[in-house]
């Protein structure tokens, strides 16, 4: 892996790479430019909140900590598709990232680039489809280079995984599932 990658993201760089299911937009949500760079791109406001991913889910630092063990072994049971869970965030996570919710949603990605990040990182990175808000996500390297080239500072390797629909979304406390 390039070591640029961590290094550039916790300076503020705002990337496109590819997810399970789609192509994304990230940065690090430590980083409060970055965020709002990415919002600006997608014309999004910030009360929508924002995903995290993560390689694990310790990496979630002290809002995985204080979780129930029930919660933490639900987080660790294998799904059939990616999940997004729903989790209390206790006001650990920055509001630019939860919006005007009293959750985070958060992933637990299968995508090898992205958990190198997050392992060198040692914490999340944003997640929101590469779009304006409203229009066709984008699901191919070609288009993402296509559409966001002059706004990002770099394009990650790869291509999605080959799941076609968006991930299930799990309140994580209530096993409540909202998409």
């Amino acid at each position: 892996m390039n070591l640029f990658y961590p290094y550039s993201i916790k300076q503020g760089a705002v990337f496109a790479y590819p997810t399970e299911t789609v192509w994304g937009l990230g940065c690090s949500p430590f980083n409060y430019d970055a965020v709002m760079r990415i919002l600006d791109i997608k014309q999004r406001n910030v009360d929508k909140g924002l995903i995290l991913l993560v390689g694990q889910w310790e990496q979630l630092g002290q809002l995985f900590e204080q979780l129930p063990a029930q919660d933490k072994m639900r987080l660790n049971h294998p799904t059939l598709e990616p999940t997004t869970y729903l989790i209390d965030h206790h006001d650990l996570i920055p509001s630019w990232i939860t919006g005007v919710f009293d959750t985070v949603a958060v992933r637990r990605s299968s995508n090898a680039w992205i958990k190198q990040v997050c392992a060198q990182l040692g914490h999340p990175i944003v997640s929101t489809s590469a779009n304006v808000s409203g229009q066709d996500t984008v699901r191919n390297k070609f288009v993402a280079t296509k559409q966001f080239y002059n706004q990002v500072d770099f394009i990650a390797p790869g291509d999605i995984q080959g799941n076609t629909s968006p991930s299930q979304i799990i309140h994580l406390a209530t096993q409540k599932r909202i998409r």
